[in-house]
């Protein structure tokens, strides 16, 4: 068994197009663990900010993440894809958790998903985990997100 230990940098900035303050993913970084917690692969990429261009002072104090990085960085779709390339490609197993139950901050990812105009924040429940059925996994996630109201 391998473990995936992954870790998001955000940018926080004001987004004239967002009308407010705005946390886009610009950098993920990732270690794979044996079974012994032993270190045996990094994975790193640097994501070009696209909602908004100016990079946040205390990011990059907290990061060392500098502006003229970033734009040498690749699109998130990239980054995301590379991940899995790296993960294991098509047979990567991922466990899909309902919403509400996984590490993700939905609070965060909903929030920044209104901010930048999204309509629809789409999440897949036809993978479950945890023992349960897909509808109750829908139901769960249905159950967690009506508690952020």
């Amino acid at each position: 068994m391998q473990f995936i230990v992954a870790d998001l940098e955000w940018n926080g900035a004001y987004s004239r197009k967002a009308h407010g303050y705005f946390n886009e993913i610009i950098e993920i970084g990732a270690v794979k663990l044996n079974e012994a917690m032993e270190l045996t692969s990094r994975f790193h990429a640097l994501i070009k900010p696209v909602v908004s261009r100016k990079l946040s002072e205390v990011v990059t104090g907290l990061t060392s993440i500098t502006a003229e990085e970033l734009d040498e960085g690749g699109t998130f779709q990239t980054a995301v894809s590379r991940l899995r390339k790296w993960i294991g490609g098509e047979d990567a197993v991922f466990e899909f958790r309902p919403v509400g139950y996984g590490m993700q901050d939905f609070p965060a990812i909903l929030s920044s998903s209104q901010k930048a105009g999204a309509r629809w924040v789409v999440v897949e429940q036809d993978n479950p985990s945890m023992g349960k059925s897909p509808l109750e996994c829908a139901r769960m996630s249905i159950e967690y997100l009506n508690t952020l109201k």
